[in-house]
């Protein structure tokens, strides 16, 4: 997709914040490429993600990841109330 390289300062940084995050949203509509590493590196990290799609942009989503469970929203009230929902479930699963 188009976008923008990350310069060497700004992937580092956005690693950083990964590694220092206890919860990653990662929201793929428009299909960025960057939010696929991102998701990735969190995964791989072990910290807990949160995948997230408006309706119109589900069927963009590269296969590997349309196994995860996404949060598939169309409007900004109806993705603030299952994110909050959502965070809730998965900040009290992970704290037991």
């Amino acid at each position: 997709g188009g976008g923008k390289a990350y310069t060497v300062r700004e992937f580092d940084r956005i690693v950083a914040e990964i590694r220092r995050s206890g919860l990653v949203v990662a929201d793929f509509t428009g299909n960025r490429g960057g939010v696929y590493f991102e998701a990735g590196l969190a995964t791989g990290l072990g910290v807990p993600v949160i995948w997230t799609c408006r309706k119109d942009c589900i069927g963009e989503v590269h296969f590997d990841i349309r196994q995860y469970n996404h949060i598939i929203w169309e409007d900004v009230e109806m993705l603030r109330d299952a994110l909050r929902d959502r965070i809730l479930a998965t900040v009290v699963a992970g704290a037991v």
